[in-house]
């Protein structure tokens, strides 16, 4: 095993770090019988392979060796390194996305070539491990079966090739966690077809309507959203978006999934920067009525998670209903198109999309000193939505308002005075408690909750 690691000069390869001479201990370390020192060796991979979804030198030739781990039965671990030889493949698809193909600077060019060229080489690497993750669909480790078409839904060059096959196995595996990941790997592999696969289609669609559980259903409503085609069925939306507003209602069986990198919820409206533009004036008020359920409940356990899942939401909002819009293009309120208009007066009226935690970034001065014998500063707090502002948009519920030609409001900003001209640093102590209730007795005309959305943000 790992016989023909010490034949590859890895000295002469990189990595994220640099050279890449430590590759072969750490693939070694994944074969150890001590679990800790599996998970280090992993950890490291990850961040030198496989760094902030990038691929390099190293991980072309460590793919291969990854492959060879996978096959070792007595090993511990396998749906850990598919996961990882997954993640891998993925790479590929987003240096192909996200190339500078406008740069002129010839270093940069070469580099960018030089970059997809050992993504290519990492991809095809990955790839020539397909009758192995094939043969893991019939593996009773079902974690090995799961990770195993983790790995083929990321092979979206070989999506002709998969997706037959796919279609075949979803009959003859009944686990609805095993039916809900092979639904996820035709989305991932469908997306990445012209016209896509009509069985595959034709599969998703039976799913999302008589498949045997919810999370087979919503697996096949979040696949077909991937493929971003105009004739997804209504019922797609009706069954993914009430998630957003019920986050937890099916979580816990979700996050069992190789695809949960993060709360269903999340993932929804990921899905959703794929809704097609024929979709908008559907669907873009229903979001933003569920964008405003989030507030309910504030005070309770939730509040934090639901501030960041409001942050997520308001994040596509914006993105789908100003899509059009180019970058630093001013345009007048009342020239807009009316779905932008109405987009625009439920934002500003939605107080969660102004809460901090939610999104928003909190611009604050100190604008006099105020005297009584007691040396203190007024201070002006504001929220600001950079997604507003990256749209040419006015990023401030104040200016947003004006914008609208709608009247002020007194609450827009939050001006308190403070014993410190510092207190921007001093929000982020131990001392919380102290400094609010320093801040309560110096403003004792506003909300203690206003006071502690600053302190405890």
């Amino acid at each position: 095993m790992l016989d023909q690691l010490s034949s590859i000069k890895w000295s002469d390869l990189s990595h994220a770090y640099g050279r890449a001479d430590d590759i072969p201990p750490l693939l070694r370390d994944l074969a150890s019988s001590d679990a800790q020192i599996r998970r280090d060796a992993l950890r490291t991979l990850y961040t030198t392979i496989y760094h902030q979804g990038s691929v390099y030198q190293a991980s072309a030739y460590a793919a291969s060796f990854l492959i060879e781990l996978v096959q070792q039965p007595a090993l511990a671990d396998r749906e850990e390194f598919l996961i990882l030889l997954a993640y891998l493949a993925q790479a590929h698809s987003s240096y192909h996305q996200h190339s500078d193909e406008h740069t002129q600077d010839p270093a940069l060019l070469a580099k960018g070539e030089q970059d997809v060229f050992w993504a290519e080489r990492t991809y095809e690497a990955v790839a020539t491990g397909i009758p192995l993750y094939w043969s893991l669909l019939e593996n009773p480790d079902i974690q090995l079966r799961l990770a195993a078409l983790f790995v083929l839904g990321a092979l979206t060059q070989e999506a002709e090739q998969i997706l037959p096959l796919l279609c075949e196995q979803f009959e003859t595996d009944m686990d609805e966690r095993v039916q809900a990941s092979l639904l996820l790997a035709m989305g991932d592999l469908c997306a990445n077809q012209e016209n896509g696969s009509a069985p595959a289609w034709a599969l998703l669609v039976q799913a999302l309507e008589t498949g045997p559980t919810e999370l087979v259903q919503v697996a096949a409503a979040l696949a077909l959203v991937k493929t971003g085609r105009p004739e997804i069925p209504a019922r797609t939306y009706d069954l993914l978006l009430p998630h957003i507003r019920h986050p937890d209602s099916l979580n816990e069986v979700y996050e069992e999934l190789p695809w949960a990198e993060q709360r269903l919820a999340l993932q929804v409206i990921r899905s959703l920067y794929s809704l097609p533009p024929s979709q908008d004036a559907k669907q873009l008020p229903r979001l933003m009525h569920f964008l405003e359920s989030l507030a309910q409940g504030e005070e309770t356990g939730e509040r934090n998670i639901k501030r960041f899942i409001a942050s997520r939401l308001v994040d596509l909002i914006i993105t789908l209903a100003f899509r059009e819009r180019k970058k630093g293009e001013a345009i007048a309120a009342e020239h807009l198109p009316s779905l932008q208009q109405t987009m625009l007066h439920a934002l500003v009226n939605c107080d969660i999309v102004w809460r901090w935690g939610s999104g928003t970034t909190i611009k604050y001065q100190t604008l006099e000193e105020s005297g009584d014998g007691q040396a203190c500063h007024e201070i002006l707090f504001e929220a600001f939505q950079s997604k507003l502002a990256g749209k040419g948009l006015p990023p401030t519920r104040e200016k947003l308002r004006a914008y609208l030609g709608m009247e002020p409001r007194e609450r827009d900003a939050l001006r308190i005075l403070s014993p410190y001209r510092d207190i921007w640093t001093r929000l982020h102590s131990n001392e919380k408690n102290q400094i609010l209730a320093e801040l309560s007795a110096f403003n004792s005309a506003e909300k203690l909750v206003d006071l502690r959305q600053i302190v405890e943000r």
